[in-house]
């Protein structure tokens, strides 16, 4: 009897560790699940931290506050401020990346392909104004406030480059005049889609549309001038017939 003595005392360590083991899968998940959570909380409130004070203005202080985490918390997740905001602008470039991708694969048509992308970034930017005025602000944070970001930028011409190879194409097939080059003619297009998505972001009654992007396109693609109107000199207009 004295050899299992303490029998209850094995087995019930032994029940205690193999319940522990089966249950570590779930307490990793649960775990990673916190940990997810936790972050993305961090994340939107400092997006609207940075939104509205800046870079600068936005301290960490008053974002773990906002966001009711001590700074080490912070700290763990993305290192610095900095770490936060390169994080918040990343993830604002990868989001119209996919967005913009998604849009140019609905149609193989040039001219539907750059209408369904400003579509999607507009919609983007009424969704979401703060990021993408953190985005805008990014590029303009002085070198003495934080570190030039390599990765930002690599992903504004990812981002650029998208468009840039479906003009490409559109000159290829002809549908675009071959005079031009395409990093020209993207540069035009972007233009007018970067001023759009900026007075959207800083006047909330500003809501671009598709109608709109449809407008901006058209424009592009086809010209604003009266094509019977060859050019103008002085008060006259000189005809020469309509061109196809």
């Amino acid at each position: 009897m004295h050899r299992f003595a303490g029998a209850p005392f094995f087995f019930g360590v032994l029940l205690f560790l193999l319940t522990t083991i089966v249950h570590i899968p779930t307490i990793r998940y649960i775990a990673t699940k916190v940990s997810k959570q936790t972050r993305e909380d961090i994340l939107k409130v400092a997006v609207t931290q940075f939104a509205r004070s800046g870079y600068a203005g936005a301290s960490v202080q008053s974002i773990v506050s906002a966001a009711h985490i001590a700074k080490p918390t912070l700290y763990y997740y993305f290192g610095s401020k900095q770490g936060l905001y390169r994080e918040v602008v990343h993830r604002a470039n990868d989001e119209c990346y996919r967005l913009m991708k998604e849009a140019s694969e609905r149609s193989e048509d040039v001219e539907t392909q750059l209408v369904d992308i400003l579509a999607a970034l507009f919609a983007f930017t009424i969704d979401n104004r703060e990021r993408t005025r953190i985005v805008f602000s990014a590029a303009f944070v002085p070198l003495a406030e934080a570190e030039p970001d390599p990765e930002s930028d690599e992903q504004g011409l990812r981002n650029f480059m998208l468009v840039h190879d479906i003009i490409q194409n559109g000159i290829k097939q002809g549908v675009l005049n071959a005079k031009y080059t395409a990093m020209d003619l993207t540069r035009r297009v972007y233009g007018v889609l970067t001023f759009e998505i900026m007075v959207a972001t800083l006047h909330e009654t500003e809501n671009p549309s598709r109608e709109d992007a449809e407008n901006i396109v058209a424009v592009f693609m086809h010209g604003a001038a009266n094509r019977k109107v060859c050019r103008t000199t002085g008060n006259h207009s000189q005809a020469c017939g309509s061109t196809p």
